[in-house]
């Protein structure tokens, strides 16, 4: 018996971004042109976690980490690029402290 494949390539669909801009890519959108305008922009993102006292201890290490710029893992491949840190990328604070 054999396999007969059809395959169709769908188009990627244009995402939209801050100043009205649109692209393919989420990643380069929200480099060049942050999100789309919202009015949460310029406000703080409300936690609340549910955990171990190590859990809450590893939640606050990785939200400190994603608030800072992480270098590209690899230099030279376009498909790694810097990552700005979270609320210089959408324009929200994520705070490392859960709300209480």
């Amino acid at each position: 018996m054999s396999l007969d494949l059809n395959l169709i390539e769908i188009a990627e669909p244009e995402l939209l971004f801050g100043y009205g801009q649109s692209m393919e890519h989420p990643k380069d959108g929200l480099l060049l042109y942050g999100p789309k305008d919202s009015p949460q922009a310029g406000s703080k993102l409300r936690i609340g976690v549910v955990s171990t006292a190590e859990g809450l201890r590893r939640y606050s290490k990785c939200v400190e980490r994603l608030a800072k710029p992480i270098a590209p893992a690899l230099a030279d491949n376009p498909n790694h690029t810097l990552f700005p840190g979270f609320q210089a990328l959408f324009g929200v604070e994520w705070p490392a402290q859960p709300a209480t």
